[in-house]
């Protein structure tokens, strides 16, 4: 099982969560898939079945892209992180299936006990 983080765009919010992501050790060898599409990334192709994906959708553009690759993202355990922490959008983000949905504004350790959780997980089953 591997971890990928992706942000639509590179900005001073998602390189403050990058930041303090790969400080956590569950995430020292996380991967960064960068680019206008979520699997235009070299490091795209090895994603497999399985992976962990935190997916930063830093504005409306990038939440839409992430939307139309519903289908795609089926096979993933998603961690979504959302600039917009609006009703609607949250409910807009649960059409991903994520495993957990954080905003920008939320304690970055919440998802840090997700993460952990997710691999420890994997770890006994495997």
């Amino acid at each position: 099982m591997s971890i990928f983080f992706y942000a639509n765009t590179v900005s001073t919010l998602s390189n403050h969560w990058l930041s303090h992501l790969i400080q956590f050790p569950e995430l020292k060898n996380i991967s960064i898939l960068s680019g206008p599409s979520l699997f235009a990334s070299p490091l795209a192709l090895n994603v497999r079945s399985g992976d962990i994906l935190i997916l930063f959708a830093g504005n409306v553009e990038g939440f839409e892209h992430l939307l139309s690759l519903k289908d795609d993202l089926i096979d993933f355990r998603i961690i979504l992180i959302l600039a917009d922490s609006s009703s609607k959008t949250i409910q807009k983000a649960h059409l991903l299936q994520p495993s957990f949905i954080a905003c920008y504004e939320d304690d970055i350790l919440k998802i840090q006990a997700v993460i952990n959780k997710m691999v420890h997980t994997e770890t006994e089953v495997a």
